[in-house]
């Protein structure tokens, strides 16, 4: 919970902020506040407390799936602006399908909705909306489009979850660990 607090205090959870920084670290700074953020879901749901991460209170870009090249080029330019006005993270050459970015976009993508639910279903005051099927139905709905916008990089065969197809990239052991756990999740 300190980590939060001091992220918020940094004013990590809102992209005002994290844009007057220097493209290396505004990017970097976006991937540690959706990290605490995934892990604030988490550790909530686990020991049955709030969230300590509002998400009327953020407003912070997702992070981009950049290369580490392109993430170590933009630290290596830290100390010059972008030219015409362009963010270097615009040039969709740096993008990296084999990046850990997209399975922690998944994440924040089920653990909003994992959000929406505990508050309209668990808070104090709601404790007796929980049967309600409308409820249900728009959850259901909710995690039916979170499935359908997981990258074709994190999904795998239900019946051969380990399986890689021989015409990709080589696969990290990242990569498959990251396909196991949205396979998972879904």
């Amino acid at each position: 919970s300190l980590t939060i607090v001091q992220a918020q205090h940094l004013g990590l959870h809102r992209e005002v902020v994290v844009k007057t920084a220097s493209p290396f670290i505004a990017e970097s700074s976006r991937r540690l506040w959706w990290c605490l953020y995934n892990l604030d879901r988490r550790v909530a749901l686990d020991i049955g407390q709030p969230f300590l991460i509002q998400d009327i209170n953020t407003d912070t870009n997702l992070p981009v799936a950049l290369s580490e090249t392109a993430l170590e080029g933009l630290y290596r330019r830290s100390s010059t602006s972008p030219r015409d006005g362009q963010s270097p993270m615009d040039n969709n050459e740096d993008v990296d399908c084999q990046s850990p970015i997209p399975y922690l976009i998944s994440m924040i993508g089920y653990s909003k909705i994992v959000g929406k639910a505990w508050n309209e279903l668990y808070q104090a005051q709601c404790m007796d909306r929980a049967s309600e099927p409308a409820l249900t139905v728009s959850f259901e709905d909710l995690l039916s489009m979170w499935k359908q916008g997981i990258p074709p990089s994190l999904s795998c065969d239900e019946m051969h979850p380990h399986e890689h197809h021989p015409l990709d990239t080589p696969v990290r052991p990242w990569q498959v660990k990251n396909k196991f756990l949205v396979h998972i999740v879904r």
